[in-house]
This record gives structure tokens, C-alpha cells and sequence, in this order.
């Protein structure tokens, strides 16, 4: 029961109350048992990071050529390394269960890596039969300690990013093949890895010349700029030496046929991305196209627990503890405010209807360091974000480890912070000399029409601002 002995009290505005207590409760938390970690913001941290979309983003489909001199004409993602160096990707085609039924993203590497021979023993097709490809020494090469399981190459995050392809190209991929191909050009599920076939790069809608003429959309350098000749994985039905031909690009965009023990072709890999495990793009740099980088899902990175979050006008805070994870320290909290969007980790980001959009992408201010335990803030743009939470805009907090500018960077599984929760401490105030008491209590809604113990009742109130519903009364 309240104190009924305090009718002195002064006159109080009821909303300054309500904020003081609310902030307050937001600020009381208890200790951790586990080991923190901490890190500090310095001078020198690189610039705030900044999101072109959910998912690939504006990361889009090739031009398709129009003559021999157009240089392919598209957008870049950097993903992994190769000797140390941040190796970039032409994005070939966005195949997704919208169109074709898949989720992925087809990446080609913008440069020759090394002079590989296709097989050393040459004995990989026998006739018109045989293996071919996945029998090669070269497939060996791309799979192997040579390339994606070499240390340094991709991260744990990024494999896991990786699919296999099984050839069942569809859409874009419809094309045929250059005169004088054998079709036999299968990959396994298993191949993370690969080479582009004959028929993928004369096809416009990756960005290639459709003939087989020299053409600069086909053009590679290799690791020291030079203009190279790389291998596709299609077989010729020519012979030299006695020795089978697989289709290859000249350093002039053309195909040729060479020999498969020849040792002056160079390697290009190409590879897909499940879209699934890609959360947002990056731009990083522009050129002929745009250059980005992703943030792929990281199971080595603990997703936030938020502990309470009240919401002052557009200023928001936050409470929160970030579990440990394995090999991988968070560098910020970021939110991201989500209008008909979902989050599903089988599946990635999914549109509920035709009007879903990203409404906010923001890093949880912290102040001087970043905890493992502690308080962020950030502000609802309110320029676009209009309506109920959890109703008319989603709420998702995160845990994220921000590389350099050509670096993949790593996010933990969204969190979807599904409602506002205020406690406040009983407070006593006075309102036309009699005494009235209020215990706020958890709350999940954004409207709330004040009730008091006793006495006259003002009239009712909006706590939009504050995202209050319930009144308890003591």
C-alpha cells in the first residue's frame, strides 16, 4: 500500500517521473561470472561501417556485352585470400528461389592465381568417355592443400558459405556450347571449387561475348598484372600429341584448345555462394562496376542477449551480455530495424510481402569500449521508421567482427528484440493535493492510459515515446 502520510510533496510533471525511472531501472545490472572481454575504441579505428541492403544488396547482374572491345562490365566481391593478397570476384549471376529455385551467387575470379597443368597423366578421358574434370589433377589442385583447404585461403566462414554445384544450371546458365566441345563437363556436390565450362563464358547474361573471337570481356591478368591464359574445364574433341585438348581463354578473350599436360595455362577459379549464410554487402570501391565485401554468418560468434531496452523519443537503449565465442571477438553490437523482413537461419533474410525493406542499419553506440556485458544506445530514424514495434517494423541486434576494407566480415545469427520492457520503482507524486503512486512494470506495447490508486484522474495520455502499455497498481 502506498504512504499515505506525504502530503507535503511538491508538484511533479508526470512525464519527467516516467523517464527518470525508466532510465534508471535501465541502468541497474548484474555482475558476470565469466572472463570479459574488452575493447577499446581508438583514434585510429576505421571509418563507421555502412550497408548497401540485407543480403547481396545492390549487388547485381552483369551488362551483357554488345561487341568484342566491351570489357565485362559488372560488380566485384572480394572473398578470401590468395598468397597473402585479398582476392576479387566477378559476381557472374544471382540465381534465388524467387527464379531458378536456387540460393546462391556465382563469383568468378578476376585473376589468373598460378600455371597449373589440366593432368599430368593425360589419362583422365578415355575416348569419348572418362571422368574428365573431377578426375583432373587440376581438380585436385582447386579442392585441395593447394587452394581451399590451404591455411590462409578462406575462413571457416567462408567454406561454409561455399556450395557445391551439380550443374543444374538454369536461367541465366541456358546456352550451348562452341563447336567442337564434349560435353562432358560434370561437377559433383562436393566441389566447392571449380572451373568455368566453355558454354558460361559466351553467354552475355554473364557478361561475356557470345562468340569465340578475342573479346576484352574475357580478358585476365595474373598476380603480377600481366595478361594471362586460363583454363575452362570443357573438353575438346581435338587431340594434340596424342594428347587430349581442354578448352582454354587466350590472353586476348579468345578460346583455344590446348593440350592437357600444358603447363603455360593458368588457373581462374570459380565458386558459389549459398545466400543463406550472407547477411549484408559492403561497397568498398568503384571501378568499371562497383567492388563489395559481405558479412557472412559466423558460428564462432555468440549472439547477443538483450536484458532490457527502453525507448526515450527516437533514443533507444539498450542493456545487453554477448556470450563468448570460438576464434572470433566481436568488434561491435549493430541493429538493424527491418520493415516485412525475417530472419531465418536455414534460409537467410525472407520477404513477408512485396513492400519488405531495411529501415535502419546502425552500430550500438557503447561509449569508449566495447564490453562483453554492458549499455549501447542508438536513434530510430524516425524519417522512416513509423508505426508500432514488433508490428509495423522489426528490431534485430547483433554481434559482428568489422575487417579491413577488402576483408570478409563476420556476423552472429540476428536476435530479434520482440518487445520494449520497462521496470520502474514505485514512484510517489502529488497531483491536485492528493497523493498518487505508479509501479510500471514489463511491458510490450506503445499505448497506455494512465490509471491512478486513487483520487482525480488527469486526463488520458499517449507514452508512445516511452513504449508503455501496462500500469500495475500497489
Amino acid at each position: 500500500m502506498l504512504n499515505e502520510t506525504m502530503n507535503s510533496q511538491p508538484k511533479v510533471s508526470l512525464s519527467k517521473v516516467l523517464l527518470t525511472f525508466c532510465l534508471s531501472a535501465a541502468m541497474v545490472m548484474g555482475s558476470m561470472p565469466c572472463k570479459p572481454f574488452v575493447m577499446e575504441v581508438k583514434a585510429d579505428t576505421p571509418a563507421e561501417k555502412t550497408i548497401t541492403g540485407l543480403g547481396l544488396g545492390e549487388i547485381g547482374h552483369p551488362t551483357p556485352t554488345s561487341g568484342s572491345s566491351d570489357p565485362w562490365n559488372g560488380d566485384y566481391v572480394y572473398f578470401g585470400k590468395y598468397g597473402g593478397e585479398a582476392m576479387k570476384y566477378r559476381a557472374l549471376s544471382i540465381l534465388d528461389s524467387n527464379t531458378s529455385g536456387h540460393n546462391y551467387l556465382l563469383l568468378d575470379c578476376d585473376n589468373v592465381l598460378a600455371n597449373v597443368k589440366f593432368d599430368m597423366d593425360s589419362n583422365i578421358w578415355a575416348g569419348d568417355e572418362g571422368a574428365g574434370f573431377i578426375e583432373s589433377d587440376i581438380h585436385k589442385w582447386l579442392g585441395g592443400d593447394q587452394f581451399y583447404k590451404k591455411a590462409g585461403v578462406f575462413s571457416d566462414a567462408e567454406k561454409y558459405a561455399i556450395v557445391g554445384d551439380n550443374t543444374s544450371y538454369e536461367g541465366d546458365w541456358i546456352g550451348g556450347y562452341p563447336d567442337g566441345t564434349y560435353e562432358n563437363n560434370d561437377l559433383t556436390a562436393e566441389d566447392p571449387v571449380f572451373l568455368l565450362d566453355a558454354r558460361s563464358v559466351i553467354n552475355d547474361n554473364l557478361g561475356y561475348y557470345i562468340y569465340t573471337a578475342a573479346s576484352d570481356s574475357r580478358k585476365k591478368k595474373d598476380l603480377d598484372g600481366n595478361p594471362a591464359k586460363w583454363w575452362l574445364r570443357s573438353k575438346s574433341t581435338e587431340t594434340k600429341d596424342g594428347k587430349p585438348c581442354v578448352f582454354s581463354v587466350e590472353p586476348d578473350g579468345s578460346l583455344s584448345k590446348n593440350s592437357v599436360n600444358d603447363a603455360n595455362v593458368g588457373v581462374s577459379p570459380a565458386l558459389t555462394v549459398n545466400l543463406a549464410r550472407v547477411l549484408f554487402s559492403s561497397e568498398v570501391e568503384d571501378e568499371t562496376g562497383s567492388v563489395y565485401k559481405l558479412t557472412l554468418a559466423s558460428v564462432d560468434l555468440g549472439s547477443p542477449v538483450c536484458e532490457t531496452c527502453t525507448r526515450d523519443g527516437n533514443k533507444v537503449t539498450i542493456s545487453y551480455e554477448v556470450p563468448h565465442g570460438q576464434n572470433c571477438t566481436p568488434t561491435q553490437l549493430s541493429v538493424v530495424v527491418t520493415k516485412n523482413y525475417k530472419w531465418d537461419s536455414s534460409s537467410g533474410w525472407i520477404k513477408k510481402d512485396k513492400d519488405a525493406e531495411l529501415l535502419q542499419y546502425a552500430k550500438l553506440d557503447t561509449g569508449n569500449s566495447f564490453d562483453d556485458v554492458g549499455i549501447g544506445t542508438f536513434n530510430l530514424d524516425d524519417e522512416k521508421i513509423t508505426g508500432d514495434w514488433g508490428k509495423d517494423y522489426n528490431v534485430y541486434i547483433l554481434a559482428e567482427k568489422v575487417n579491413g576494407e577488402d576483408e570478409t566480415d563476420y556476423a552472429s545469427t540476428p536476435v530479434e528484440i520482440e518487445q520494449l520492457e520497462v521496470s520502474v520503482l514505485r514512484n510517489e507524486y502529488t497531483y491536485d493535493g492528493y497523493e498518487h503512486g505508479l509501479i510500471l512494470s514489463a511491458i510490450d506495447a506503445d499505448y497506455l492510459e494512465e490509471e491512478y490508486l486513487y483520487g482525480e484522474t488527469p486526463d488520458s495520455c499517449s507514452l508512445n515515446s516511452l513504449g508503455i502499455r501496462n500500469v500495475s497498481e500497489s
